[in-house]
């Protein structure tokens, strides 16, 4: 049966009265959308230098949020009639970019210089401010030495690094080091400033950064404390090269030239994670774990005739050792210190030396004397 006029009349209207309603409902959000569309603030959203031209408009260049890097957000309320500044954002822009180290004359012309192996074979003088930064091998010890140009007085280190603790040692000749920092985290200042020419920093791990920073603070030193630190460290250079010529001498007069070993290891820990072959003169030098025992092994080219050691440590006694094939040993020297001949005839290919305590030295330094065996 159709339906009756009527009753059509009636489901249009209720189908028009719908429509309105709904549609009143729908107004208001289109509402707040097209509110949403028209905020001042209007970013570039991926490059810093326009990010931060567009500063009056509230843009600002920052992570915050829960972005994983800075990007340009609408962080501000934007300037109706924004005043050109020109002082605050380079004052601002210096500090950050260059850390504001503070006053170092002079020390920055330092030759730096490693005696452990560096994260991925980086040089020394990277963990100057401004460079890639230093860490050691695999984020282990890394022990980092400054040679100034001249005797200056220096009043402490700055770093940007606290993840591990250091050691800070200064040297007025490069043989004789004081401790001058025990267990410091990051920036030190020294107790009294130090009239030196070298100093050093040692960390026994470096994990957690990927570069360190580090310069040492102070400037070129002058007055009768200079003069007096130049002379000191003239007096023991000239000990040392009077003692390793006359060394030179005593045994050219056998007939013994320096032998060079192919390889050095130690079968002990050393102090600071030295490498073994740090134990050769020019080098930082070698001792013992917390100056305990210290065992290194020499393996040379062929099979030589020595004549005897040579180093420039005898506050406490060792042995001495040779070896045909690295496994059968004979002991040649035993309790001796300093410099000593080997028995007549001694020929070997392996050396090796035992201290049972190396106390009284920050780098203990070896050479063997000796020749081709006569045939």
């Amino acid at each position: 049966m159709a339906p009756s006029i009527q009753l059509v009349v009636a489901l249009l209207t209720a189908a028009k009265g719908h429509e309105d309603k709904t549609s009143l409902l729908q107004t208001p959000i289109v509402n707040v959308h097209l509110d949403a569309d028209q905020d001042d603030c209007r970013c570039p959203g991926y490059y810093q230098e326009e990010c931060e031209a567009e500063e009056a408009q509230g843009c600002r260049w920052s992570d915050a949020g829960s972005s994983n890097g800075h990007w340009c957000q609408c962080l501000a309320d934007p300037v109706a009639n924004p005043v050109a500044t020109t002082t605050t954002t380079t004052t601002t822009t210096t500090t950050t970019t260059t850390g504001a180290p503070a006053p170092h004359v002079g020390l920055d012309d330092a030759v730096i210089t490693s005696s452990t192996q560096t994260g991925w074979g980086r040089d020394a003088a990277m963990i100057q401010y401004g460079q890639t930064g230093l860490v050691g091998h695999y984020w282990h010890a890394l022990e980092v030495t400054w040679t100034f140009p001249s005797i200056m007085e220096v009043s402490g280190v700055e770093m940007d690094y606290t993840g591990n603790s250091y050691n800070a040692f200064t040297s007025v000749d490069g043989i004789t080091w004081e401790e001058v920092i025990t267990g410091g985290i990051g920036g030190q200042s020294f107790l009294s400033a130090q009239i030196v020419r070298f100093a050093r920093l040692r960390w026994e791990e470096t994990d957690g950064s990927n570069g360190i920073h580090a310069h040492f603070l102070g400037a070129t030193a002058s007055g009768d404390a200079a003069e007096a630190a130049e002379a000191a460290a003239a007096a023991a250079a000239a000990a040392v090269e009077a003692a390793e010529a006359a060394a030179a001498a005593a045994f050219g007069a056998m007939g013994c030239d320096t032998v060079d070993a192919t390889s050095i290891t130690s079968s002990t820990q050393t102090g600071w994670g030295r490498d073994a072959a740090v134990i050769q003169y020019g080098q930082t030098g070698l001792v013992g774990h917390n100056w305990n025992a210290l065992e290194v092994t020499f393996e040379f080219p062929s099979t030589m005739a020595f004549c005897g050691v040579e180093m420039d440590y005898a506050d406490n006694t060792y042995n001495a050792l040779t070896s045909m094939d690295g496994s059968t040993w004979e002991e040649v020297l035993t309790g001796v210190s300093g410099e000593q001949s080997f028995p007549a005839g001694t020929t070997a290919r392996f050396a090796r030396l035992r201290w049972e305590d190396t106390r009284g030295s920050q780098g203990i330094h070896v050479l063997f004397r000796g020749g081709a065996p006569s045939q």
